[in-house]
């Protein structure tokens, strides 16, 4: 994920899946797992990402005007439309922390098959 600040300066970070919903993200070369509740696939290996900004309380507020999501998604015979929709599904039902960005910045999502 590319953000730009106000400023226009960029900044990145990025997820992998490890199993079940349990990610392992990496921001400037420091390493977060983040994980989901454990009953709906969690396997309890770290927080749940939206609960992660509730850290930004006590910090002076730095605000993002636009959010650049990038999905890579490896394997064989992989079905774009399938990739689209489970995108689609994921930006408007399933995660928390798309549907709270969108209301306060643009989110763009596009994705890539390796």
């Amino acid at each position: 994920m590319d953000t730009a600040t106000n400023d226009q300066e960029l900044e990145s970070a990025s997820v992998t899946l490890v199993d079940g919903l349990h990610f392992a993200g990496d921001i400037g070369g420091i390493r977060i797992d983040l994980d989901a509740e454990e009953s709906v696939g969690g396997v309890g290996a770290g927080p749940q990402p939206h609960r992660l900004l509730l850290l930004r309380a006590d910090q002076h507020p730095r605000v993002y005007t636009r959010f650049e999501v990038l999905y890579r998604v490896r394997g064989a015979n992989i079905d774009p439309q399938a990739v689209a929709r489970a995108i689609e599904l994921s930006t408007t039902r399933y995660c928390p922390v798309i549907g709270l960005l969108g209301k306060v910045a643009e989110v763009a999502t596009r994705y890539e098959i390796e």
